[in-house]
């Protein structure tokens, strides 16, 4: 039993050097074309961190926008009873619609007023604190 043991140690053995030798200089090649692109890998990272921060927190006031608009045109039908149309000339009574859409609204318009500043921040921390960023998102990975 023990020389089966040492014979197929032996033969692992064998495949590994071989294995090693075939490598050749390709694994210090790789090893050095990651560190050649390591700054210009994490430069792109903190560029998309930043735009992609932006350009939602863009995308998210245009909703808080129209939101807030619908808000305030709902709230003042519900006020006043009945929607004025100025072009018919005809009133439309108020329905239990506007009211629910005053509210989805509203509701819509705190939730957005919260998210948009985290997003702000995510951007400003890209821009401020790079490092802090890129060490934050290492140690994520890392656990």
């Amino acid at each position: 039993m023990t020389n089966t043991v040492e014979v197929v140690n032996n033969s692992l053995n064998d495949v590994l050097a071989r294995g090693l030798e075939a490598t050749g200089g390709y694994i210090e090649k790789a090893t050095n074309f990651a560190i050649e692109q390591a700054p210009d890998v994490v430069n792109q990272y903190l560029q998309w961190e930043f735009w992609s921060n932006v350009g939602l927190a863009s995308f998210f006031f245009v909703i808080l926008c129209v939101s807030l608009f619908f808000c305030v045109k709902w709230w003042t039908i519900c006020n006043r009873g009945y929607w004025n149309d100025s072009v018919s000339g005809s009133h439309i009574m108020t329905s239990g619609s506007h009211i629910f859409g005053a509210i989805v609204s509203l509701l819509l318009s705190g939730i957005l007023l919260c998210v948009i500043p985290t997003k702000i921040y995510a951007a400003a921390k890209v821009k401020i604190a790079p490092k802090v960023l890129i060490i934050e998102k290492f140690s994520k990975t890392i656990r």
